[in-house]
């Protein structure tokens, strides 16, 4: 009892449920004289008791709605933070190709690395020239793991084209590789992977990692996509699996 009057003189305080307090005190009032059976409004005594009973229920009802308003309000608040600092994402940001031209230390894992070979191939080139150190790592294009890769896309994806792909990516890395052999690596996994991974300058302070899911039979792609920074609680996690993969792998040359 003695903390049931403490949470209603906090409420109070706090002008919280003011309208609750006034409509139980009515209610109770209302109940007291109709058992004592004194007739406080005359004649129009049982038109205004029901006035004042709907008009409580009416109030009940507005707070009702009012409560669950500023619940749903909360709620989406909640659902707008990022889980432990993680923002999900339709694309990476703008300032990952900044990133990689900019990096001393690349690491590339995917199924067939299309995109990032295209884009920046250029630029490998001249980071190889620079003495900076990059790795690839693609799903094997003559193993059983590249069908089941295949099988996750929710379009039908044709085996040899892909195969294809990739065998013609491994080979412009072996370009550069007979120009810079000590600083280019490639491999090739016998997994179908599960997400694909750019890690840039992963030993250094400002270490990063963009991790693409590859997600079975939805539409949309490689989502979500995510990055992690040396200071996230998932980052050594992340980073320790695609240096097993990359363990796993099979020298190209």
């Amino acid at each position: 009892m003695r903390n049931l009057l403490k949470h209603i003189i906090k409420d109070f305080k706090n002008g919280e449920s003011i309208e609750v307090y006034v409509i139980i005190l009515i209610i109770l009032f209302l109940v007291i004289i109709t058992i004592l059976g004194i007739d406080v409004f005359g004649r129009f005594g049982e038109t205004i008791e029901k006035a004042v009973i709907f008009s409580c229920f009416l109030v009940l009802l507005t707070a009702t709605l009012k409560n669950k308003s500023e619940f749903y309000f909360l709620s989406t608040q909640l659902r707008a933070i990022p889980s432990n600092g993680l923002e999900f994402l339709h694309e990476f940001p703008a300032e990952l190709n900044a990133q990689i031209h900019n990096a001393k230390d690349l690491l590339f894992i995917g199924v067939a690395l299309e995109r990032t070979i295209i884009t920046h191939y250029s630029y490998f080139q001249e980071k190889l020239a620079q003495k900076h150190k990059i790795r690839f790592l693609f799903v094997n294009p003559e193993s059983q793991a590249l069908e089941v890769a295949l099988t996750r896309n929710y379009s039908p994806t044709d085996l040899i084209t892909t195969k294809m792909k990739i065998q013609s990516n491994i080979e412009s890395l072996i370009k550069l590789k007979k120009m810079f052999p000590e600083y280019i690596e490639i491999r090739v996994i016998d997994n179908s992977l599960t997400h694909g991974l750019t890690a840039i300058n992963p030993y250094s302070d400002d270490g990063i990692l963009y991790i693409e899911n590859y997600p079975y039979k939805t539409v949309g792609g490689s989502l979500p996509k995510f990055s992690l920074k040396l200071t996230d609680e998932w980052f050594k996690f992340y980073l320790e699996e695609a240096e097993i993969l990359w363990q796993n792998g099979k020298v190209v040359n």
